[in-house]
């Protein structure tokens, strides 16, 4: 496992930081409300610094909701990890998701504005793939489970579908 340059953390530091206030930004005065200009007076950083971390606006907010993605599925993935049945661990991701709306409040709303806007479709290629990646991810842990589920007959499927639909 490799240590990051103090030049590498401080990076991600910066990112994280404009990340952070970009959410609360959000959040606050909506997506209309969120500009560069104000980003960049709220960091102390400069347009063309926050440039160098996103490509655009949209780029920033699909950022949000990659960083939101990860967080749910991180919660989601302890929640598999309950000893007992599958039907269990099904109701502890469901309290894993209630979780993530109170602990991270301002990641579910930032993440519902992302989809209500239609942003993804003006976010890099590269943000759009980590984005689709987490929510394959998200939904991986909950597949799994629901096909434990099925294997031992703590849920039945109708005979149209399988877990694969």
């Amino acid at each position: 496992m490799s240590t990051l340059t103090r030049k590498q953390r401080e990076i991600r530091e910066r990112e994280q930081l404009i990340l952070d206030i970009s959410r609360r930004m959000l959040v606050e005065q909506g997506y209309a409300g969120l500009s560069m200009d104000r980003l960049a007076d709220q960091t102390e950083y400069s347009k063309g610094v926050i440039y160098q971390h996103f490509a655009s606006k949209e780029d920033l907010v699909m950022a949000l909701a990659v960083q939101s993605a990860e967080a749910r599925t991180q919660l989601f993935e302890r929640a598999t990890k309950f000893e007992g049945r599958p039907r269990e661990r099904m109701l502890a991701i469901g309290v894993a998701g209630e979780l993530f709306i109170r602990l991270h409040p301002y990641h579910a709303q930032s993440e519902q504005i992302v989809k209500m806007a239609g942003l993804d479709e003006r976010a890099t290629p590269e943000r759009r793939s980590a984005m689709l990646s987490q929510e394959g991810c998200c939904f991986g842990v909950v597949k799994s489970v629901v096909d434990d589920a099925v294997q031992v007959s703590d849920l039945q499927l109708p005979a149209s579908l399988t877990t694969a639909d």
